[in-house]
């Protein structure tokens, strides 16, 4: 019998590029290859932060070894 908390199919992968675009860690290009127009407009407008840029970077880093983390984890099948 089916869980009444099943997660759909691909739904971490549509996450992850919700949270890069918010971030601008994901270009328009990458969007537009795997069709999540409803994306496009989404973007973090860096110049406009007042965040000096080496922390920008270092958030930026820990953010994206985070996820590298969560997809590792997610591909081992802990959340499954």
């Amino acid at each position: 019998m089916a869980s009444s908390t099943t997660v759909p199919l691909g739904f971490h992968y549509e996450t992850k590029c919700v949270v890069l675009s918010y971030l601008g860690l994901l270009s328009q290009e990458k969007l537009q290859e795997q069709h999540l127009s409803s994306l496009q407009g989404v973007q973090l407008d860096v110049a406009s932060q007042s965040l000096d840029q080496e922390v920008l970077v270092k958030v930026k880093t820990e953010i994206e070894e985070e996820l590298k983390s969560l997809d590792k984890e997610i591909s081992e099948g802990h959340y499954l």
